[in-house]
């Protein structure tokens, strides 16, 4: 039942009779990930919701990755996304960070993958190039174009919020989401 329900929302149109699409964006943390759900209709981005998972520092590693996977899967059941996009992984000063970041990235996917539902994976650069023209920009400088996409004024949390925002956003011009759309 759950999938019929994923598919009758894949379809979905609104009244002017435009495909309404959704795109899930995620910016992995171990310590806190940040999601947020887009709409776009007729060219038209509303922001649907957007927000942090944030397990428990108490909790040992593995128990704060299924926590955020399983808070993953239930907003993915809440908001019916047509994709998710996950920004990918970089190995940067600290590979040992990169080897925990797969770890939590691989649950997402394994969940993305149980709902059949497509997934994309951007670098920061390919956001950040997409939303600010700029694939080096700063967090304050995506924060600010992603105020010409949306008609209402954004407010985040934090950065990581912002950031998969912007994920979720950057997806709708990738060129590989055209199967998905």
């Amino acid at each position: 039942r759950r999938r019929e329900r994923l598919e009758q929302r894949r379809h979905q149109r609104g009244g002017d009779g435009k495909i309404l699409r959704v795109a899930l964006g995620i910016d992995p943390g171990v310590q806190t990930t940040g999601y947020g759900v887009v709409e776009e209709q007729g060219g038209c981005f509303t922001l649907r919701e957007s927000g942090l998972f944030r397990p428990s520092t108490a909790l040992p590693f593995e128990e704060r990755v299924v926590s955020i996977a399983l808070d993953f899967a239930s907003l993915v059941e809440r908001t019916a996304p047509h994709w998710v996009v996950l920004e990918n992984i970089f190995v940067g000063k600290n590979p040992h960070s990169s080897f925990v970041l797969a770890h939590l990235r691989g649950a997402l996917l394994l969940e993305t993958r149980r709902r059949s539902l497509p997934f994309l994976s951007l670098t920061p650069g390919e956001v950040k190039k997409i939303v600010t023209g700029y694939g080096r920009a700063e967090k304050e400088q995506v924060q600010k174009a992603l105020a010409f996409f949306f008609p209402t004024p954004l407010t985040f949390q934090r950065a990581d919020e912002s950031d998969a925002v912007a994920i979720a956003l950057a997806s709708f011009f990738h060129p590989s989401t055209s199967p998905v759309c």
